[in-house]
């Protein structure tokens, strides 16, 4: 009923211990999982390390940066496949946790609920809390302009809507909420559970280190530019190192 995208790069070890392993964990059969990477070669690196778990073939996109790879794979799913719910993983997923601090429970069954509310309210976009603190989970399931993390999301692929893109790598996660939220009157959030993951490692969609920092150097350019084009959307803030982007949750289309 739905597919796993999950985009890696040079981390097959890493993706076999924490994504793969927690959604075998969870007991999501693999066989609904499709690998992302970039070429043939790393392709054959990544069959060496999970040829025991991953049967499907694997998907080269032949791509250099997060934002054509997000691209790509929205391209790939809704002009090569019939595919209707598709839910896109980075390769460093350790765990959902919930209110209480605990592991999700159900994982296949949850995933199908929150298509089928997204599909309901006729939006296309859900996902979950970005931070892994329970004192800032709520049981609430909403449809206003909340940030969905890029890590996880899942999307109803709208084949009858204009193309969703994003056309930078850094805040990829930003635009799509944003463009989803013009185009379809909302995104939906679950804000009773958040991922536990590493955010800004080597390798993945972030690809290396350097390209990590550079991003972080983009900062505030690329978020002017997101500040511009979105207006009362959103604002930009200062942080430690870098800028950041907040959404205004009270906004209206």
């Amino acid at each position: 009923m739905y597919r796993i995208a999950i985009p890696t790069k040079g981390r097959s070890h890493l993706i076999a211990k924490q994504t793969i392993g927690f959604l075998v964990k969870n007991k999501i059969d693999i066989s609904k999982v499709d690998i992302f990477v970039g070429s043939k070669e790393e392709a054959d690196d990544y069959k060496k390390v999970l040829s025991e778990i991953y049967k499907n073939p694997y998907i080269i996109h032949e791509q250099k940066d997060l934002m054509s790879i997000v691209n790509y794979i929205h391209d790939y799913y809704k002009n090569k496949t019939d595919v209707k719910w598709l839910l896109r993983l980075d390769d460093d997923i350790i765990n959902i946790i919930d209110k209480n601090n605990r592991g999700i429970q159900g994982l296949d069954k949850f995933i199908k609920k929150m298509f089928k509310i997204t599909e309901e309210n006729s939006l296309s976009l859900w996902g979950i809390n970005a931070y892994d603190n329970p004192f800032f989970f709520k049981d609430t399931i909403t449809t206003n302009l909340k940030y969905i993390v890029g890590c996880l999301n899942g999307w109803v692929i709208r084949r009858d809507r204009f193309d969703l893109i994003t056309w930078s790598s850094h805040y990829e996660d930003i635009i799509m909420t944003c463009e989803a939220f013009i185009r379809d009157g909302g995104v939906v959030r679950n804000n009773g559970y958040g991922i536990i993951t590493k955010y800004f490692g080597p390798g993945g969609m972030n690809c290396s280190k350097e390209e990590v920092e550079q991003r972080k150097k983009d900062s505030l350019e690329i978020g002017l530019e997101v500040a511009s084009r979105y207006g009362d959307m959103v604002r930009l803030v200062k942080k430690k190192d870098m800028y950041d982007i907040r959404l205004n949750h009270n906004y209206k289309v």
